[in-house]
């Protein structure tokens, strides 16, 4: 369980930037990636997430509709 604290309008604001990609809801799509990437600890996972500078990345679309984020190009 996270330690940190955050407000409501911190954590809408963190949430309302996340995509779902290609899972069912955005918390589905949180869940995963905090699991995969970002050691059981939500709040850190999703503050670095929304200051990560995507300069020069691009969003691409698959066949089933869902998005993928590309660095580059």
């Amino acid at each position: 369980m996270d330690k940190e604290k955050c407000s409501l309008s911190e954590a809408k604001k963190l949430m309302k930037r996340w995509d779902k990609g290609n899972h069912k809801t955005n918390s589905d799509s949180i869940r995963y990636h905090v699991n995969k990437h970002g050691e059981g600890n939500t709040l850190k996972y999703l503050r670095k997430a929304y200051n990560f500078n995507k300069k020069g990345a691009h969003k691409m679309t698959r066949i089933d509709g869902s998005t993928l984020n590309v660095m580059g190009k």
